[in-house]
């Protein structure tokens, strides 16, 4: 479902300077960070997986690496207008990925992000992780599995037992374990995409992403991005987005209520857990901790 389009949003030069400006500062954060010497990843992604998950569009100067849960529907949509097609019968994830595959030559890779856009949407961790929730475990579709895993592997005292599907409380302990393992393993234990820490996934402190947009800044970040890449009349500005399938509307007010049945020191193991992503991009879990019961 659409959210909104960018059809109203008018980007004067001077608002792209300063869009251009916000972007340069995001990434200059991004780079400090990456730079120091103690809080930065201890350990990285194989570069070569790195790029097996952008999306390459020579032909616009672009590459994207998508993050689940953060504007990627809208994305894969756009890149798929730009392929002249309207609409798929397979999987929009599938297809994109056939249709903008990494080029085979290494040298020809970095060519590509030296001379093109070089596109990364996040979104605050926790919000995130809700919006995973919200889509993938309330729902009889492909996470059933995962979904039943949650639902008896972890506890939650408000839980009923004939409740469908699992709490955003047991959904959190299970995210809390595996990201465990993960950090534990050096990354070696896998972690499924839509919950797959964004350093991780795209690589941030190896390749240098020059349009950060924020999904909280989403309609405005875009509009620079498709003005800036010359893609004005070819790609929608618009946040397209999976209907959630619980009683709330608005995320915000869903944020507050999920979060205020959440314990205050899993909220802060699960945050730590992500930390360079709350650092690379300029998020803190505050807010969130003070939702949450004591």
């Amino acid at each position: 479902m659409a959210t909104g389009t960018g059809e109203n949003i008018q980007h004067t030069e001077e608002q792209m300077a300063a869009q251009a400006k916000i972007f340069a500062d995001r990434e200059a954060a991004l780079d400090a960070f990456c730079e120091q010497t103690e809080d930065k990843p201890s350990f990285l992604h194989n570069i070569s997986d790195v790029h097996a998950n952008i999306r390459w569009v020579p032909k616009h100067n672009l590459t994207w690496c998508p993050v689940y849960k953060a504007a990627s529907t809208t994305w894969m949509t756009n890149l798929l207008l730009l392929a002249g097609i309207k609409s798929t019968n397979s999987s929009l994830h599938k297809q994109v990925r056939k249709l903008y595959p990494p080029p085979e030559d290494l040298e020809e890779r970095q060519r590509l992000l030296d001379t093109s856009m070089r596109m990364l949407i996040v979104r605050h961790p926790l919000e995130r992780l809700l919006s995973a929730y919200r889509d993938k475990m309330l729902r009889d579709n492909q996470f059933q599995k995962v979904s039943n895993l949650v639902k008896t592997g972890y506890s939650d005292p408000s839980a009923k037992e004939d409740d469908a599907y699992p709490t955003f409380l047991q959904f959190l302990k299970y995210i809390k374990d595996i990201m465990k393992k993960f950090w534990n393993s050096e990354g070696k234990s896998r972690v499924n995409p839509h919950w797959q820490p964004v350093w991780w996934t795209c690589g941030p402190c190896q390749i240098k992403y020059d349009a950060i947009a924020h999904m909280e800044t989403l309609m405005v970040d875009q509009e620079y991005i498709i003005r800036k890449a010359g893609l004005k009349d070819l790609a929608i500005n618009a946040h397209t987005h999976s209907s959630n399938l619980d009683s709330y509307n608005g995320t915000n007010q869903a944020t507050q209520d999920y979060f205020s049945r959440i314990p205050k020191t899993l909220i802060k193991q699960v945050s730590n857990l992500y930390r360079h992503d709350f650092q690379l991009f300029g998020y803190t879990p505050n807010e969130y901790i003070k939702m949450g019961t004591d």
